[in-house]
């Protein structure tokens, strides 16, 4: 089995590479930066791993345009949280899995084995973070988009208290211990996104 890994995290990229080196005939690592399409069809391996958030690129779409190129190597995308609306566009392109960065090395290494095989391996809707309701969705996308609490309470007409509160609700349904970590992960999920600057 030959696999590929584009990923910009060191740390990760070297723990993969041990877990994998004795496990498959040819493991190499390349930056995100790299020309994606062009690294593969001429490396032509197995499994492309591809971290779904890459600096500068959206790896969802660099992986969209991987599958479209005809590529025979099986995509699978890596990501720090399950995906609830995203995984099933990811599905539609024809990828061949979500796999997370925190899986055990047993896990990882499981879950290779099946895509090679031709499985598919999805995250279950029911392993889920419990949904956000429309007001929370809303403050964490203006706080998503740069705004304090203080100018969210403002435009809301809401105390900073209230706007705190449900923070902590928020917090508590993503299963993360601050608010930068919730935008993190609400943006992994799909629950928000980066608005450009025209659309701002």
């Amino acid at each position: 089995m030959k696999v590929i890994l584009f990923d910009d995290q060191e740390l990760f990229s070297k723990g993969v590479e041990e877990v994998l080196t004795q496990e498959v005939a040819s493991f190499r690592t390349f930056p995100t930066s790299s020309n994606i399409i062009a690294t593969v069809h001429r490396e032509n391996p197995d499994v492309v791993l591809m971290d779904i958030h890459m600096e500068g690129k959206d790896g969802f779409e660099e992986g969209k345009k991987l599958v479209e190129s005809n590529s025979e190597s099986k995509v699978v995308f890596l990501t720090e949280y399950p995906f609830n609306q995203c995984y099933e566009e990811m599905i539609s392109i024809g990828a061949a899995a979500v796999i997370s960065k925190r899986s055990s090395k047993e896990d990882f290494i499981t879950k290779l084995r099946l895509v090679i095989k031709g499985n598919r391996i999805f995250p279950k809707k029911e392993l889920m973070v419990e949904s956000l309701t429309a007001k929370e969705n809303k403050i964490l996308q203006m706080i998503t988009d740069g705004k304090t609490q203080k100018e969210v309470a403002i435009q809301l007409y809401m105390s900073q208290r209230t706007i705190s509160t449900h923070m902590q609700h928020i917090l508590n349904k993503l299963g993360v211990h601050s608010t930068v970590s919730a935008v993190v992960k609400a943006l992994e999920l799909g629950v928000v996104k980066i608005k450009s600057e025209k659309n701002q």
